[in-house]
């Protein structure tokens, strides 16, 4: 039985995407060292490594499923970290979801399912 995924993202400035991740969409940091770290928020881990290509991060996607996607929305919204291309909508597939360009060019989707 599979539990869970942990993905890796690029990241071009390790300390600059702690800060967005902690102040921006409330994750805390686990582990920090030179081009690495670990963040978390509730049960959802992220790593990150440090790359130079901003074509990595820029062509990188992560969908984290979430419970309440209404209220993850309004809790980014005024922050101004959500994408202008990907606003809270329903879609055809059976989803409530919403995106987050970060500082390094990852594309973080937060989705909830509407028609399990």
């Amino acid at each position: 039985m599979l539990i869970s995924a942990v993905p890796v993202l690029q990241s071009l400035n390790i300390d600059e995407t702690v800060q967005f991740y902690e102040k921006q969409l409330g994750f805390t940091k686990l582990h920090q060292e030179d081009g690495f770290a670990i963040l978390y928020r509730d049960a959802v881990y992220i790593n990150f490594t440090g790359c130079e290509d901003k074509y990595l991060p820029e062509n990188t996607a992560c969908r984290i499923r979430v419970t309440d996607g209404e209220s993850l929305w309004q809790e980014f919204k005024p922050k101004g970290v959500t994408h202008p291309n990907a606003p809270l909508e329903t879609t055809e597939y059976g989803t409530k979801e919403f995106g987050v360009i970060d500082v390094s060019g990852n594309l973080i989707t937060f989705f909830e399912l509407v028609n399990p």
